[in-house]
């Protein structure tokens, strides 16, 4: 991977979309496609995120 490469770490899977009251409303959920970078996990533990967040992002964003 060179620099200025994005990688995709989550996508929307869009499942259904609706018109309600002449708007258009997306149905749909954040999907993981990669892990974060370990250069990324060490700069975000760097600028002060808890640990505990850190391994709910690497486990898919489960809140609990």
């Amino acid at each position: 991977m060179e620099i200025g490469d994005v990688r995709t770490l989550y996508r929307f899977h869009i499942t259904d979309s609706l018109i309600e009251d002449g708007r258009t409303k997306i149905i749909g959920q954040y999907e993981k496609v990669e892990n974060l970078s370990e250069g990324l996990q060490k700069r975000l533990r760097e600028n002060g995120l808890p640990q505990s967040v850190l391994n709910r992002m690497l486990k898919g964003g489960e809140t609990k």
